[in-house]
């Protein structure tokens, strides 16, 4: 079925527009791409990554703001330079070292250096 504008419906009613952009019955929208566009504005793409509104990019297991910082599915984030900090605000250096909240450092080798002094 075609309307007078050229928009493409097809048996299960999906929908699709003369410029090839498809939106299913939920309210979904797929671009030419494979992009998915949910009613909420929140971009997901083939492979099942998720950008939403605030381009903040999740894919399958993880969230990923626009600085390239990774938030993972336990709420533990990670930096650009692989720098983990969990969500009691705990860092965590790609290394392994580290860093409580009272700016205590303790190294891999069980050294403790105290910064706030």
């Amino acid at each position: 079925m075609q309307d007078r504008d050229g928009n493409m419906q097809d048996r299960d009613g999906n929908m699709q527009d003369s410029d090839g952009n498809m939106q299913d019955r939920d309210d979904n929208m797929r671009d030419r791409d494979g992009n998915m566009q949910d009613r909420d504005g929140n971009m997901q793409d083939r492979d099942g990554n998720m950008q939403d509104h605030d381009d903040n990019m999740r894919d399958r297991d993880n969230m990923r703001d626009r600085d390239g910082n990774m938030q993972d599915r336990d709420d533990n984030m990670r930096d650009r330079n692989g720098n983990m900090q969990d969500s009691d605000g705990n860092m965590q250096d790609r290394d392994g070292n580290m860093q409580v909240f009272l700016a205590n450092i303790q190294d891999r080798d069980n050294k403790m250096s105290d910064l706030s002094r």
